[in-house]
């Protein structure tokens, strides 16, 4: 099945549709802008990895889960990664 040269997605930015093809040089955005906020928001750290010691409660998913009325899910035991114990090494032996 052949794909269809035309195909259209949505913008990360705004959403609008974009085309996916080697013609859009900012591809997968819609415009030169889109990708420069994007851009920015990386430079700026507005994305980053949540720090496992932060409470859910400060995270920003966590924020707009609770904006949106909807509680967040508590992890459970099954949840948590298992305690790894490092082992000192031996110490080397003297030839």
């Amino acid at each position: 099945m052949a794909q269809d040269p035309s195909k259209s997605v949505p913008c990360p930015r705004c959403s609008a549709l974009a085309p996916f093809a080697p013609e859009n040089p900012w591809r997968p955005f819609c415009s030169e802008r889109c990708k420069l906020i994007d851009l920015g928001n990386w430079a700026s750290e507005s994305y980053r990895v949540p720090d496992p010691g932060t409470p859910p409660e400060r995270t920003r998913a966590a924020r707009r889960l609770a904006a949106a009325g909807i509680a967040p899910v508590q992890p459970t035991q099954a949840d948590q990664a298992p305690e790894i114990i490092a082992k000192p090494c031996a110490p080397a032996r003297q030839a």
